[in-house]
């Protein structure tokens, strides 16, 4: 029987993204580090709830997705399993740091 699709095939990633002065850290799993991005941007929330709904700008939630649709993560050289991305449609500058992780 084949695996394809299966739950093993998917890998853990963890994504530092760092906004307006501030650094969350969340992680989602997915089969390679470009599907991890766009499924971390469709899952991030945080610009929904009230105690941080003040930190985001307007539009949110469309600029973030139109910017990892519009680029590619970057390797970064000489470091293993790690990508970086700029989210250029943001009004304020922001980055994803994603990081391939090692689950036990």
């Amino acid at each position: 029987m084949e695996n394809k699709g299966k739950e093993t095939d998917m890998l853990l990633f963890t994504a530092y993204f760092e906004y307006d002065g501030g650094t969350y850290i969340s992680q989602v799993t997915a089969p390679d580090h470009n599907i991890a991005i766009q499924t971390w941007a469709e899952e991030f929330k945080l610009h929904r709830k009230k105690d941080y709904k003040s930190f985001f700008e307007k539009d949110f939630r469309k600029k973030l997705l139109k910017s990892v649709n519009f680029d590619v993560p970057v390797e970064i050289e000489g470091v293993s399993k790690c990508w970086c991305i700029s989210l250029i449609y943001l009004d304020k500058p922001a980055l994803i740091h994603l990081i391939q992780t090692f689950e036990d």
